[in-house]
């Protein structure tokens, strides 16, 4: 019985450099994109929430808790973009067919959600002392680029792992048999 060699070539060991920057460079541009979805998402919501988008615009400036609403939207949009750009970048050696995309989209909603979270929480803590501070939109900002971060290296690690083949488990001589 001759060895049976694998229907998917193995990946390479390493993602060269030159690899890293072109999925860096699309990472860039797909976190943009996420980050607008995002926007018109939580202006959307602003929309719905007040019967239209110029009231809800008016209206908004006047409530108790838009400062936290503001800290939530620019947390996120900060997150969403930092993870979009860093998860395609984090992807290691795959045998998926689009890692880039993935892993973009995932660590960009990721992003986002933590930055939306961790953002309103900072912009509290902070209105609470100073209502009137410009803090309250910076904090979230600063802290939602790091979470992004986080969130898309994370992101591009999980959808790295792997490929279409690998739940399947072979023995050492490469004969494809579990």
């Amino acid at each position: 019985m001759g060895r049976m060699t694998p229907a998917v070539p193995p990946p390479p060991r390493r993602v060269s450099v030159a690899v890293r920057l072109a999925r860096g460079l699309l990472g860039f541009c797909l976190g943009w994109v996420w980050s607008s979805a995002g926007s018109l998402a939580w202006l959307g919501a602003l929309a719905a929430g007040y019967g239209g988008l110029d009231e809800g615009l008016s209206r908004l400036k006047d409530e108790a808790w838009a400062p936290l609403a503001m800290a939530a939207y620019f947390g996120s949009v900060a997150g969403s973009w930092a993870g979009g750009t860093v998860g395609p970048m984090a992807v290691g050696p795959t045998r998926r067919r689009y890692p880039v995309v993935g892993s973009s989209l995932i660590g960009g909603g990721l992003g986002g959600v933590l930055a939306a979270a961790v953002g309103a929480a900072a912009g509290w803590a902070v209105w609470r002392g100073a209502p009137k501070s410009p803090l309250v939109l910076l904090i979230p900002m600063s802290l939602g680029v790091p979470l992004g971060v986080a969130a898309g290296w994370v992101a591009g690690r999980a959808v790295g792992r792997g490929g279409p083949d690998a739940a399947r488990v072979t023995d050492r001589s490469g004969s494809g048999q579990p």
